[in-house]
This record gives structure tokens, C-alpha cells and sequence, in this order.
């Protein structure tokens, strides 16, 4: 089955009838690792799939943290692989793309360490969130992303500003913390540990 195949069959599942399970099978990046497990059932053996969903920066902000958004991402996938005898939906693995959408253009980077980047994708995810004030605290200078670690972690140092309001900072470091981590952990669920300063 193509990506093509696969995007016009998650599509037409009945399982899509939110907006954003739409603009997230309709803009999103497909891509297939095909039989990475397999079992045997009454009917013979069946080859389970790995699909991967790669969406923008502020697209992804509006699915990730969505359970029946998600859900229904899932669902419309698993019909649309279980189209083919003997195949099934494994994992749906929703990441960001790499790329950050913003009125007017689309611009990718192939090197996702790049601070720049990083930091715009937080914006617009941040954004599509609705945490102004934690937007405010997304800069370069309070953002330090380390390269992946051996044991495939990722560390981010973030600086908080101590003249903010107790519960401000707490909020503000759980906001930007929870979406470094949704945009840095990749197609391959990387740990992200987060850190304040």
C-alpha cells in the first residue's frame, strides 16, 4: 500500500469527522515501516505496521495533547492498513515534522538541532496552545538544546526569569516543558528531559 493509498483510505475512514484528524491526514507527512512485528491469527499470519504521522509545529500543538483527536487519528490508520488481508496497524507514532508553519510560507529544516528552529517551532506550538505568557519566555538565549545523548536523550536547559510570580514561572516552565517535549521526542520517542534554571 502507498502513502497515497494509505492518506486516501485514512480519509475516508468514519472515524474522521473532527477538523483536525482532517488537516492532520490531509497536511501531514505519512511515512510506513512496514512489518515490524508479526503474529498468527485463525486466518494465517498478519504483518503489523509502524505509521508515522509528521505534522508542523503548530499542527501538531493542536492534536498531540488531544486523547479523541489522537483516537481518531488511530482508528482511521488502523482501517485504512487493515484494507489489506493480513495487515495491521502496529503503532501510529504523531511527531513533529521538523518544520515550522507560519502565515504566509512553510519552512522545513532538514537539521533539527538548529537553536533557530527550535525555538519558532516552540512559538507557534506554544501559540496554537493559547500560553502567551509562556511564549513570551521562548528565545534563543533561554533555550538550550543539547545533542542527543548515547543512551538517546535529549536535554533542554530552559531559563526562567526570577522576577516572574511563583506560579507564573511554574506554569510557564510546564507549558514551554510539555511542548519541547512533544516537538524534540521525534519519530523515534527520544526521552526529553527538561530542565529549569
Amino acid at each position: 500500500m502507498s502513502v497515497s493509498e494509505l492518506r486516501r483510505l485514512a480519509l475516508a475512514s468514519a472515524a474522521v469527522h473532527d477538523a483536525r484528524v482532517i488537516e492532520a491526514l490531509r497536511l501531514g507527512d505519512i511515512w510506513i515501516r512496514r512489518a515490524i512485528t508479526t503474529w498468527e491469527s485463525s486466518e494465517g499470519t498478519t504483518l503489523g505496521h509502524l505509521v508515522g504521522l509528521a505534522l508542523d509545529a503548530a499542527l501538531l500543538a493542536r492534536i498531540a495533547p488531544e486523547p479523541p483527536v489522537v483516537d481518531a487519528l488511530t482508528v482511521a490508520m488502523a482501517e485504512a492498513v487493515a484494507q489489506k488481508p493480513h495487515e495491521s496497524l502496529h503503532e501510529l507514532r504523531i511527531h513533529w515534522s521538523g518544520a515550522v508553519r507560519t502565515p504566509g510560507f512553510y519552512r522545513g529544516d532538514a537539521l533539527r538541532g538548529h537553536r533557530g528552529l527550535i525555538v519558532e517551532a516552540l512559538v507557534a506550538y506554544l501559540k496554537e496552545r493559547g500560553e502567551e505568557s509562556a511564549m513570551a519566555l521562548a528565545d534563543p538565549s533561554n533555550i538550550a538544546v543539547s545533542e542527543r545523548a548515547p543512551n538517546g536523550e535529549i536535554a533542554v536547559a530552559v531559563t526562567i526569569p526570577a522576577s516572574l510570580p511563583l506560579l507564573a514561572k511554574e506554569h510557564d516552565f510546564r507549558a514551554i516543558a510539555d511542548a519541547l517535549t512533544a516537538l524534540l521526542a521525534g519519530a523515534d520517542g527520544a526521552h526529553v528531559r527538561v530542565m529549569r534554571y
